[in-house]
């Protein structure tokens, strides 16, 4: 690797082992493939932070072992898998569970901003067993209540202390020998909460926030955060394609004069645009959605004749008297 481990991990020469995990984890959850779907430069960035954290902890660093032995447990199985899979990969505390949601918003619900409301369904710990899962239980003989046991493994040069979960007491470090009958013994029970989400006008599609706390319950009652996921769609009034908002104007046959200005309805409000000879698209840029945080795209609106229902003789000469009798019809290549 030839950037400096600590630059990429954004930390200072000699950082302790438990900063470097930290500024790992933090990064390491930023630049996830799972939160940045199709982005190419935070697909490398996350294989730089994991090279950066592996080189760091290979060598020790100031406060590290120098008997051969290190412990890369955190990143032993360095995987693009699944969101919930990176969790449990990269060394994030497994008694306590980050979890993604989807929601989807609204164009105009997008431009008027402010905070959206959603319901959500989670494990929060159990009360009557205090999230052990147990009403009655003894220390776990194996792994004497630590919930993890160590075995090693050598490759090359390098011997490898891998620690796993225990197999007796699953990683809780006792067995119950009474089951709380309140949850089953899971240590959690589901419960639905009503949540606001933030929503701002600068959000492109697959952005996402981070609500503290609002994940899953682990043993213990620790929380995991929440990640709320946007996708930004269509509503009644506009609908989206990529980056760009359409919408279709109805119009009547005066108001298809060319030359005529006309009030549009956009999603940030009043647009006027004047009809040509022809009633093709009228494109404004930039008013469109954020396609990352620089650049928008544009709205497109899309002339339509309504015509009228009532066509018999008597409307048709009041039409001409105003418009005029008009060319016949004709064809043209151009």
């Amino acid at each position: 690797m030839d950037k400096d481990p600590y630059r990429v991990l954004e930390i200072n020469p000699g950082a302790s082992e438990s900063e470097i995990k930290k500024a790992f984890k933090s990064l390491a959850k930023k630049y996830h493939p799972d939160l940045n779907k199709g982005s190419k430069e935070a697909e490398e960035k996350f294989k730089e932070i994991n090279e950066a954290y592996r080189t760091l902890m290979n060598k020790g660093n100031s406060q590290g072992t120098t008997s051969g032995e290190e412990d890369f447990s955190d990143v032993f199985n360095f995987d693009f898998g699944s969101f919930g899979d990176f969790f449990s990969n990269f060394g994030f505390d497994t008694r306590s569970y980050d979890t993604k949601i989807d929601v989807n918003i609204g164009v105009s619900e997008l431009f008027r901003g402010g905070e959206k409301e959603i319901q959500i369904k989670h494990s929060v710990q159990c009360q009557k067993c205090e999230g052990t899962g147990a009403k009655e239980r003894k220390i776990c003989s194996q792994c004497k209540g630590t919930g993890q046991i160590k075995r090693s493994s050598r490759q090359f040069s390098s011997t490898f202390v891998i620690m796993t979960q225990c197999n007796i007491c699953g990683g809780k470090g006792y067995i119950p020998t009474k089951i709380c009958e309140t949850c089953g013994g899971s240590g959690v029970i589901n419960q639905y909460e009503t949540i606001r989400i933030p929503i701002q006008r600068t959000i492109f599609d697959g952005n996402y926030t981070i609500l503290k706390g609002k994940g899953e319950s682990g043993r213990h009652g620790k929380k995991g955060d929440l990640y709320v996921v946007y996708h930004i769609v269509g509503d009644d009034k506009f609908s989206v394609e990529g980056s760009d908002i359409k919408t279709i104007l109805h119009i009547s046959l005066l108001d298809a004069i060319p030359g005529n200005r006309i009030e549009v309805e956009s999603p940030e409000g009043k647009e006027y645009i004047v009809l040509g000879k022809d009633s093709s698209p009228i494109r404004i840029k930039g008013k469109g959605l954020f396609a990352d945080s620089r650049n928008r795209g544009d709205f497109i609106i899309e002339p339509r004749i309504s015509l009228p229902e009532n066509t018999d003789e008597k409307y048709l000469k009041e039409i001409r008297s105003i418009i005029g009798n008009g060319k016949e019809p004709y064809i043209s290549s151009k």
